[in-house]
């Protein structure tokens, strides 16, 4: 009897054991589950992407600009240059070839002197037997601020006994037209030559006005005949200069 109550409450222990445990498995299907927790880190932006040339590049295109403008600029002020040139050089060719076609005496000299000095050119003859000479004397003058070039001119028509007298035989010529043919004379020179021929008899004077011109600039003085066309370019000195001198006469000299 004892055995069967002893076996009796194994079985209900038992039972009421799997009871529970059904129970509690059934709880656990029930319930819902949490959801998990999902950890979001920020992500970093990306570095901005240059949308332009960097401060180093455009101080370098910068530069590079401003020089060529520079050199485009130097290159457009020499063609001007060499322009102006061409035009004065095809301008003086053509006076050098005029007397090939026209009939005249000329003498053409280019000199270097300084300011008070002169230029003594021509020799060539003339129909009546004399010979002529032309003397230039540029002078500096400051005007307003400004060097200007006054030039003197004197004409001498002499015979070559005077000429010999006062030592311009040198310069005596049978060419109708010369080219770089004079010579440069100190102030005094010219004074005491020029005063010795007003005194000789056989010479005709012919003086021409004054002329006042800027370095550069050119000149021309017409008289009974003869032209006379001067062009002073100032060193830096602005004392010295280069003188071109240009004596016409338009008609042939007589013994050719």
């Amino acid at each position: 009897m004892k055995f069967a109550s002893h076996l009796f409450a194994c079985t209900l222990g038992a039972i009421i054991a799997g009871y529970c445990s059904y129970q509690w498995l059934e709880h656990s299907r029930s319930v819902t589950p949490l959801p998990s927790i999902q950890v979001v880190r920020p992500i970093a932006p990306p570095p901005p992407t240059p949308s332009g040339p960097s401060a180093t590049t455009l101080e370098q295109v910068n530069r590079t600009n401003a020089d060529l403008k520079a050199r485009l600029a130097k290159a457009e002020s020499q063609l001007s240059e060499n322009n102006t040139l061409l035009v004065q050089t095809r301008a003086r060719l053509e006076e050098l070839r005029r007397p090939m076609t026209a009939d005249m005496s000329s003498s053409t000299l280019s000199a270097q002197l300084k300011s008070g000095e002169s230029v003594v050119t021509g020799g060539y003859l003339l129909p009546d037997g004399k010979r002529l000479y032309a003397f230039v004397q540029p002078t500096v003058q400051l005007v307003n601020g400004e060097n200007l070039v006054r030039i003197n001119s004197r004409v001498r028509a002499i015979t070559d006994d005077a000429g010999s007298a006062v030592g311009l035989d040198g310069l005596a010529t049978n060419a109708a037209n010369t080219i770089q043919h004079g010579e440069v004379w100190f102030a005094d020179e010219q004074a005491a030559v020029l005063s010795l021929l007003d005194e000789s008899a056989g010479t005709d004077a012919l003086a021409y006005p004054a002329l006042t011109l800027r370095s550069g600039g050119s000149g021309m003085l017409e008289l009974n005949g003869l032209t006379l066309k001067v062009t002073p370019v100032l060193g830096a000195d602005q004392q010295t200069m280069d003188l071109e001198v240009r004596l016409e006469q338009q008609s042939a000299p007589a013994g050719n």
